[in-house]
């Protein structure tokens, strides 16, 4: 490293205080690398380990490694009655990101063999609620993109002004996207009740 240090100095002629920088960015990058590779390396094996536990099936231990393995693939804690249940669906993989996205207006029944709607919630609400955040998405990102296209035409009176004006602008496509986000979450809840209540399949 010190060699390193004094070839740029002496030979390329940067100042050595950069050199020194420079270096440590490098050295720096390259440990963070590391850790993250690491890390990666140490959640494939837990990985490995939890499906070699699973495979003996008569571990105590089945249940929580089921959820851990659903934890590391999905981002977040799903309990073990809630994966049996959609595994023995056909779209086991997209009815639990549905369910990821609407268990906030979703739950299922004591005996897990069916999902039904939170207190008070409905259908119907949930239609409303999901057309009204999409018409905010479609007002927000209008707005921003009005904005963008109008900069040339706005006289801004000082430097802070501009800033501020790009940060409405920023706040207005954040919001858009937020609303788009939670848009999803209602029509998810929906697919599910649809799919998977009993008392609506009986009515088929």
């Amino acid at each position: 490293m010190e060699a390193l240090i004094r070839f740029g100095y002496g030979e390329l002629g940067s100042p050595k205080m950069g050199a020194l920088i420079v270096l440590l960015f490098v050295f720096l990058f390259k440990v963070i690398k590391s850790r993250i590779d690491r890390g990666r390396e140490e959640k494939t094996t837990r990985i490995s380990e939890m499906i070699a536990e699973i495979e003996k099936k008569g571990s105590p231990k089945y249940h929580f490694t089921v959820e851990q393995i659903f934890q590391n693939r999905f981002g977040v804690l799903i309990d073990y009655p809630v994966i049996n249940f959609f595994l023995k669906s056909k779209t086991p993989t997209s009815d639990i990101l549905s369910y990821i996205q609407g268990r906030r207006y979703i739950e299922f029944c004591g005996d897990y063999k069916e999902i039904r709607y939170k207190n008070k919630i409905t259908t119907r609400r949930l239609t409303f609620k999901k057309w009204s955040l999409y018409c905010s998405y479609c007002v927000s990102f209008f707005i921003a993109i009005g904005l963008i296209v109008i900069i040339p035409q706005v006289p801004f009176d000082d430097t802070s002004s501009f800033p501020i004006y790009l940060i409405f602008v920023l706040s207005a496509f954040l919001w858009g996207y937020l609303s788009l986000d939670e848009a999803l979450k209602p029509e998810s809840a929906a697919l599910l009740y649809k799919k998977y209540n009993k008392s609506l399949q009986q009515d088929k």
